[in-house]
């Protein structure tokens, strides 16, 4: 669902080394462009406020526009003053001294405010029945929906108009603390211009691939194919909107049948049932669309593509760290020295001196306590060391044969170099957190990806569900995924005979940040440190003051705009919780001193993903401290593309995406392999 055209920020952010136009005179444009679209954007809402129409609707707009006037004219009053101390610095004067502004930063959020107030006033004019006056590309507009009867000097459905209201009301809303980032930031921030020395050595661990420019998936463009499959999104978001509605069991699936018929042949009316859902700012409309995959309906349709696997088992594992209060605020000073860290064996695996009955896992859904356990699915395409059936442990015994079933394996499978003796030896794992804004997801709607990922890697995949916020904010989310990576490290050997000696974690978005917090306490506390993390587009920075240029594709996103990203925030931090200089909330702000014990970090992102740039800045931090670490960047991918794949509809190129994961993962354990042979240090890969 675009509004804006993000191609005119692309020019603006290279504008530098194209030599067409410097940021600063793109800065000056932006400003003027500023007072042209404020000025009618005040125009627009003083007619709608005594428009009929409005009048009449204004319990439904709900758009608040008195906040919105105030917001808009503390923003039009501080670019004002941007503006003259911008032209002071540029004439030199030494009367008033100028503040020294990131103006690129400055520069792409009026990019954004412009664009969305002037869409604003757009749908403001349509709803009166005004023609769309001024609506070309000096005030970065495009049409709203794609429908020819919104082509400019035509009129648009009134309702239609009162949505489009509604939502961008909602946008104009969260504007005022980017910009307020913006006006903050560091004037010398490597992510606003490419040009400064950071890039040089990012330059030399960052891969950008671009589908676009191969024709092995044809002449559909990724931006196309995006939005082919965000269409598909809107059609099943639209239709289950319409369904809880109801409680009835039969009504919610008559009204299943009916809209999914009438959205299927009525775009027009699909988009503006999901702009309606999307205006309102509650964490439970972005629940609905974070939990599509784990609708009953939604589910029973993707099933049919997922991979067939031999284990596929839901087990409960006990919450054995009775103290887990002192795991947080376990302090750097308990570390061991740095040269002592790199000396000692790592992979080692702790003792489990705890009674085995108390850390048995149960498999009984019924008796799940959240309290006391964690829900964990255990995917796996290989042979275990554990009889399901039995409930119990094999020992070597049960694999061994007799000498006639020796002699005949002899003779039916002469070549063959498996031995008589086929006990599994399981030593290498996968810890998978699944993503979903800290508010939604799951596990099961994961299984589209991570049972690709055991069918082709072979290797044992332990998938967390922990609690969600806002019913279980900070820190209850980390405690689920740090008791159960401690179960997994402690205990899995004794209740399931496999011994993780190789842990590779992964974890996507909110996932990611999860990964890098269960490595962050694993290092503070001296416990089992993973061997590699692979993070795709990982929430690496929880601050709401921190500004990030990729912040603008927020505009764009429907899996992450800037409403949806406030309503996360709110959600998993507490006012009380300081989101900015906490490391385990926002993993970038480690400090060097354990950022230096990271192991091996791979990370995956889209260009047009809002969360873009924190991975950019992570990386920075991880390269000044001499980590191992790599990027690739898909172009013009927007967030949680890896998500974006269907029996109906998938993203072009997702699924290679998907199988860079598998061979990182693939490489890990190769490296692993190895050094078991040679019985030397840890491979690079």
């Amino acid at each position: 669902m675009e509004l804006l055209d993000l191609q005119i920020l692309d020019d603006f952010n290279k504008a530098n080394e194209k030599a067409e136009k410097t940021v600063e005179e793109l800065f000056k444009e932006e400003i003027e462009r500023t007072e042209r679209v404020t000025e009618r954007f005040y125009k627009s809402l003083d007619e709608l406020m005594d428009c009929k129409e409005y009048i009449e609707n204004k319990e439904l707009v709900g758009a608040g526009f008195e906040e919105i006037r105030i917001i808009v004219d503390e923003q039009f009053g501080a670019i004002q003053n941007i503006k003259k101390n911008f032209y002071n610095s540029q004439e030199e004067t030494k009367e008033q001294e100028a503040h020294d502004y990131n103006i690129s930063a400055i520069g792409q959020m009026l990019y954004l405010m412009n664009g969305v107030l002037a869409l604003l006033a757009n749908a403001m004019d349509l709803f009166m029945n005004q023609k769309k006056e001024g609506a070309g590309s000096d005030e970065n507009l495009v049409a709203i929906s794609e429908s020819p009867s919104d082509s400019p000097g035509q009129t648009l459905d009134k309702d239609e108009a009162l949505v489009d209201i509604m939502y961008l009301s909602a946008l104009v809303k969260y504007s005022p603390e980017l910009f307020t980032m913006a006006l903050e930031s560091s004037n010398y921030d490597f992510l606003c211009d490419r040009t400064l020395p950071e890039w040089k050595e990012i330059r030399k661990i960052h891969k950008i691939v671009n589908f676009d420019k191969s024709d092995k998936f044809g002449k559909e463009t990724v931006r196309e194919s995006n939005q082919a499959f965000i269409g598909w999104l809107l059609y099943v978001k639209a239709t289950l909107s319409q369904q809880n509605t109801s409680s009835n069991k039969l009504s919610k699936f008559f009204k299943t049948m009916t809209y999914g018929t009438f959205y299927m042949f009525s775009v027009e009316k699909c988009r503006k049932q999901c702009k309606l859902s999307l205006s309102k700012d509650t964490v439970e409309e972005a629940r609905q669309i974070l939990n599509l995959l784990d609708d009953k309906y939604v589910s029973f349709a993707t099933k049919i593509s997922h991979k067939s696997i031999k284990f596929h088992k839901l087990l409960f594992v006990p919450k054995t760290e009775n103290d887990f209060e002192s795991i947080l605020q376990a302090s750097e000073g308990d570390m061991p020295s740095y040269s002592e860290y790199c000396s000692q064996d790592n992979r080692q695996i702790p003792v489990d001196d705890c009674d085995p009955e108390q850390t048995k896992f149960h498999m009984d859904i019924d008796n799940f306590d959240p309290e006391t356990h964690v829900q964990v699915r255990l995917l796996c395409n290989c042979e275990l060391p554990y009889n399901f059936e039995k409930k119990q442990v094999m020992k070597v015994s049960d694999f061994q044969t007799s000498s006639f079933q020796k002699s005949f394996a002899c003779l039916s499978c002469i070549g063959s170099r498996e031995p008589y003796n086929n006990f599994p030896e399981v030593d290498e794992i996968v810890v998978h957190i699944h993503g979903g804004g800290f508010v939604g997801m799951s596990s099961n709607g994961y299984q589209n990806i991570t049972r690709k990922w055991a069918s082709r890697i072979n290797i044992p995949i332990f998938s967390i569900d922990y609690g969600c916020a806002p019913e279980h904010p900070y820190p209850k989310g980390l405690e689920d995924c740090w008791q159960a990576y401690r179960w997994i490290v402690l205990h899995s050997k004794t209740h399931l005979g496999i011994s993780p000696n190789k842990i590779i974690l992964v974890g996507d978005s909110a996932g990611g940040n999860f990964c890098c917090g269960v490595t962050i306490l694993a290092i503070q506390n001296n416990f089992r440190v993973p061997d590699c993390l692979i993070l795709p587009y990982p929430a690496v920075d929880l601050s709401v003051k921190r500004f990030y240029p990729s912040y603008i594709y927020g505009i764009n996103d429907f899996m992450l705009n800037l409403i949806m990203l406030k309503i996360y925030q709110g959600a998993y931090l507490t006012e009380e919780i300081d989101g900015e200089n906490n490391p385990l909330l926002s993993p970038i702000q480690a400090s060097d001193n354990v950022l230096e014990r990271f192991p091996k970090v791979r990370i995956l992102v889209g260009s047009c993903d809002p969360l873009r740039d924190q991975s950019f800045r992570f990386v920075d931090r991880l390269l000044k401290v001499s980590g191992n670490v790599k990027i690739v960047e898909y172009v013009n991918y927007p967030h949680a593309f890896l998500n974006f794949q269907s029996p109906v509809c998938s993203l072009k190129g997702s699924g290679i995406a998907n199988k860079q994961i598998c061979t990182w993962i693939e490489d890990a354990i190769l490296a692993n392999r190895i050094d078991k042979r040679k019985g030397r240090e840890k491979t690079k890969f």
